[in-house]
C-alpha cells in the first residue's frame, strides 16, 4: 500500500532530505500522515461494520 511505503521513508520517526536534515514542516506531515492511517482504519472498521 502506498500509505505504507510513505511510512517507511521515515528514519528514527523523522523524514529526512537529501543531506539527512529535517526538512521544514516536518509536524505538518507528520500530521497528515496520522490523519490518514486514522481515515484507514475508519474505512476498514467501517466495512467490517457493514
Amino acid at each position: 500500500m502506498k500509505l505504507a511505503s510513505i511510512d517507511n521513508l521515515r528514519v528514527d520517526g523523522k523524514f529526512l532530505d537529501e543531506e539527512d536534515h529535517v526538512p521544514e514542516g516536518q509536524g505538518v506531515v507528520m500530521s497528515l500522515l496520522n490523519e490518514c492511517y486514522d481515515i484507514l482504519y475508519e474505512l476498514m472498521t467501517t466495512e467490517c461494520d457493514d
